[in-house]
């Protein structure tokens, strides 16, 4: 994804700062987003992802959730509420930059791992001299 001309995210995933596994994300054609696999919570199916075009005062995205319930094979979403979004913090135990993401008896602390490709161009003037000396003899 490329954020602009000349940087380019390559790879980026979680890491659930608990239990230190690395949790893959993934994109979608023509999203601001990296998104992490679908996973449930008692009866509910949450969707975390990255959201790129809304940054905070460091330039980390904001962590959004969509939460549902499939009732008679339908997705019903439940209506957004503090957990919609969240912002990065500093963890005041490890000093680290991390989300906190909390859904009912849910607690997740996510750090994030990224793999970022920076596109450089420059213009070089190469001068040669040559000097030549001469002995008699």
């Amino acid at each position: 994804m490329k954020l602009n001309p000349s940087t380019e995210i390559v790879s980026i995933e979680f890491i659930d700062v608990d239990t230190n596994e690395l949790i893959s994300l993934s994109e979608k054609l023509n999203s601001h987003c990296h998104f992490q696999d679908t996973f449930k919570c008692k009866e509910y199916f949450i969707q975390l992802r990255l959201d790129w075009k809304d940054l905070d005062e460091q330039n980390d995205p904001t962590l959004d959730a969509d939460i549902w319930k499939k009732e008679k094979g339908k997705k019903v979403f439940i209506k957004k509420g503090p957990w919609h979004h969240s912002k990065k913090v500093t963890n005041k135990k490890t000093g680290k930059r991390e989300y906190i993401f909390k859904f009912e008896s849910l607690e997740l602390h996510l750090a994030t791992k990224a793999t970022i490709g920076k596109t450089l161009s420059a213009k070089a003037n190469i001068t040669d001299s040559l000097s030549i000396e001469h002995k008699k003899g």
